[in-house]
């Protein structure tokens, strides 16, 4: 095999021992005809323990404001992924569906909620050397990829790991 193929001597993917953080997303359907205060399709909020991103789906794709029950999608931060990360979807949902509704009381209730747990969110301990792909056969080509293998998480990461699997496959 190549050199840097993730391929270990026992036949197995070599990925062990890459850490991720956890969180929990809460998509839900509620009706959004007047968006108050968002004047964006997206907020960041830094300032909060639970909440980290919330995204106003039908506004992000230029869907008009109508009395049927919009997609919003909320993400945790890290901190509350970690310390729930021994609890499921189910166990989480009523302390996010709650704390929904302190965080933006002026939303009605959601028509419709469900919680889900993302075990692999962002990369704390990257593959070693962080090529940002490797090979996983040598052909047809089959590549691993992703920000786990580019050194840093986020848009960034994939955007490098894009770039070097690119380069793998033209060469």
């Amino acid at each position: 095999m190549e050199t840097g193929c993730v391929w270990g001597k026992n036949g197995k993917v070599t990925l062990q021992g890459r850490i991720f953080l956890f969180f929990f997303s809460l998509p839900s359907k509620i009706n959004l005809e007047h968006q108050h205060d968002f004047s964006t399709t997206h907020r960041y909020i830094s300032d909060d323990p639970v909440f980290r991103f919330v995204s106003l789906d039908a506004a992000k794709r230029g869907a008009a404001a109508s009395s049927a029950p919009s997609p919003v999608v909320v993400h945790t931060s890290a901190q509350f992924g970690e310390e729930s990360a021994g609890k499921t979807a189910s166990e989480v949902a009523p302390a996010l569906e709650s704390h929904l509704r302190r965080t933006f009381p002026w939303w009605p209730r959601p028509a419709w909620v469900k919680c889900h747990r993302w075990r692999f969110s962002q990369v704390v301990v990257p593959y070693p050397g962080s090529p940002g792909a490797a090979p996983l056969f040598p052909g047809p080509i089959l590549l691993a990829a992703g920000d786990a293998l580019a050194g840093r998480s986020g848009f960034n990461g994939c955007a490098d790991s894009a770039v070097a699997a690119q380069r793998l496959i033209m060469n």
